[in-house]
């Protein structure tokens, strides 16, 4: 157990919090354009690693609509569970941050690193569709509920329509389907392109952090912490004892499930301005305490230490 906390300590949570330290420090030296950063994060980046991912998963197509099942299911029971727990006594700009909070985690830049040192390389790519499936749902979801207030109808459509994700996530799977991949060319600029998403979204956060003017709300972070680190990993594994995946793969469905409060709920309330410190703030709050909570999740796996 000990030795367990320890690597993922010095191997994947100090790497995430330096480079959230450096996002800080350069903040606090001369000030960073923090819409810029967001609108790289949202328009170039997310999309990128989403695109790369999808195009070179090694799972078949039954793996593929088992893991993405699962994640569907999960995040809904999770996402009604939050609206009921959050919807009412909050403001319109504090909402929709916990509710998407609960239902969505980092499965990204936290995830995939996670899942390469407790379940090697076939965790990695469980964990990129897994991803992939939480970055359509989030911005599926996430642009009708910031944007409640400004659109309805046919312009939340096309807001979905046009969301660079979701364009990225059907162009990845058409060429899957078709057998074609990008050219020599285009392939190397993407893959260099999602190698960006894990330092600028993680430095992005820092600037963020470093305004963060602080506030209350303590008690809804601490029902938003305990759904997204405790109660999520306990409702994935009852899914998973439903459905039909193999043990490896459904260890690493839990383990994921226990995953810190997901980057792209904070780039959200950066991109359409809703309440970004108190985003900021979850994501931090439970970045941090999942330094604990993961590492006790994946001894009951029987992850490898």
């Amino acid at each position: 157990m000990l030795q367990q906390t320890l690597h993922i300590l010095s191997d994947i949570i100090l790497p995430v919090f330096l480079l959230i330290g450096v996002g800080a420090a350069l903040d606090r030296t001369g000030k960073l354009d923090l819409p810029t950063l967001s609108r790289l994060n949202f328009y170039v980046f997310v999309p990128a690693l989403v695109f790369v991912k999808t195009v070179d998963s090694p799972l078949s197509l039954r793996d593929l609509g088992l893991i993405g099942l699962f994640t569907v299911l999960h995040a809904g029971i999770l996402f009604a569970i939050g609206w009921f727990a959050f919807r009412r006594g909050m403001t319109k700009e504090s909402a929709p941050v916990f509710i998407m909070g609960s239902a969505f985690y980092n499965a990204g830049n936290f995830g995939i690193p996670l899942a390469t040192f407790a379940f090697g390389p076939a965790g990695a790519s469980v964990m990129a569709v897994v991803m992939t499936v939480q970055n359509f749902l989030t911005f599926l979801a996430g642009i009708p509920l910031f944007e409640s207030r400004k659109r309805s109808g046919l312009s939340l459509l096309w807001a979905l329509a046009r969301n660079p994700v979701i364009l990225a996530i059907v162009a990845a799977f058409s060429l899957r389907g078709l057998g074609l991949r990008l050219p020599v060319q285009a392939d190397t600029a993407m893959r260099y392109l999602a190698g960006g998403l894990i330092p600028i979204a993680l430095l992005t956060l820092g600037v963020q952090l470093n305004r963060n003017k602080g506030g209350s709300q303590a008690s809804s972070l601490a029902l938003l912490t305990t759904m997204r680190l405790a109660i999520s990993p306990c409702i994935a594994f009852g899914l998973v004892k439903l459905l039909p995946v193999s043990p490896a793969v459904g260890a690493v469905l839990i383990a994921a499930a226990g995953l810190p409060m997901a980057v792209n709920v904070y780039i959200l309330s950066v991109q359409y301005g809703q309440n970004e410190d108190l985003a900021s703030r979850g994501v931090f709050v439970s970045t941090l305490l999942s330094a604990v909570t993961l590492s006790i999740l994946l001894v009951l796996l029987g992850a490898p230490a």
